[in-house]
């Protein structure tokens, strides 16, 4: 166009004031062309902004900005196509990842609840323990008010439903401990009064009733003792003499006999197989003119038989 107004004479065709026209609209065409230039660095540097917080792991922090973001990008109106496409695409990403995130949580906040619901049911049991077992119930039920602290929030549709049911029986155990920890101090309170209080003198005790006489006790019968009975010793065999009729046998056992007798003994000793008063005859003195038989007598009645 400026070279078709080079060749043209601007007296001839009146170029001078067709120039005069054009200044403004090629002003304005400028100036938007100028505008289309910015806003499209803009796109693009909010496309990039939500391209480095989509790589980051701050979801807060995306979430925040991608709502600032969208409010800017509409403000600038019309954009260039490339940077439109720059922009759209960092923009689809951002919210893939916060929908991910999002996920992740609702799936978080359905455990949380679980586990909120296994220490409400702990709680229900700590209410109903004795009275004895209270001191180690608030020892628990700190520990339950921690991890009651530490876990996450709760889908919204359970939020109030679980919170209410553990405010509940949180206060009526506290409510439980406290008293038995004021019924325990007054206890203890009285005690000591009592030990620092003097002693009051005690009435004199009425003297107690002569006791009734004991009967003697009874005498146990001792049965008399049971001995065993001795058993007696068996008698020896009686010696039998000499079966021989003969005279020699006779003489024989006749000497045998008295050499039995001659036998000396020990005092108080007893001849086996002979009564007392056998060993009374046999212990006698004999008289001193007792004649003894020839010895030679068996020889001689041998000779004669």
């Amino acid at each position: 166009w400026n070279e078709c107004l080079k060749s043209v004479d601007p007296e001839a065709a009146g170029a001078a004031d067709f120039a005069a026209r054009f200044e403004p609209l090629k002003a304005r065409i400028l100036a938007e062309a100028e505008a289309d230039r910015i806003r499209g660095e803009q796109a693009e540097k909010l496309a990039a902004e939500l391209a480095e917080l989509t790589a980051g792991e701050d979801m807060a922090r995306l979430q925040e900005r991608k709502t600032a973001i969208e409010a800017e990008y509409a403000a600038l109106g019309s954009v260039p196509k490339a940077a439109a496409d720059k922009y759209n695409a960092a923009h689809r990403a951002a919210g893939t990842k916060l929908a991910q995130h999002y996920e992740t949580l609702d799936l978080a906040r359905w455990e949380s609840y679980t586990l909120k619901l296994d220490l409400c049911a702990e709680l229900d049991r700590l209410l109903a323990l004795p009275d004895a077992e209270l001191p180690k119930a608030a020892r628990t039920l700190h520990e339950l008010r921690d991890k009651w602290k530490g876990l996450g929030g709760v889908p919204k549709s359970k939020s109030e439903e679980i919170n209410a049911r553990y405010l509940e029986t949180t206060r009526k155990l506290q409510h439980r401990v406290d008293e038995y920890y004021a019924h325990l101090r007054q206890e203890q309170r009285q005690a000591a009064a009592a030990k620092q209080a003097p002693k009051q003198p005690q009435p004199p005790r009425a003297p107690k009733p002569p006791a009734a006489p004991k009967e003697p006790p009874k005498a146990i019968p001792i049965p008399a003792p049971v001995f065993p009975q001795p058993v007696p010793a068996p008698k020896p065999p009686a010696r039998r003499l000499s079966s021989d009729p003969s005279p020699i046998g006779r003489l024989a056992a006749s000497a045998d006999g008295r050499r039995r007798r001659q036998r000396p003994q020990e005092p108080g000793q007893k001849r086996q197989g002979q009564p007392q008063n056998q060993q009374q005859k046999n212990q006698s003195p004999q008289p001193q003119n007792q004649q003894k038989p020839p010895q030679g007598g068996a020889r001689r009645l041998h000779r004669r038989g």
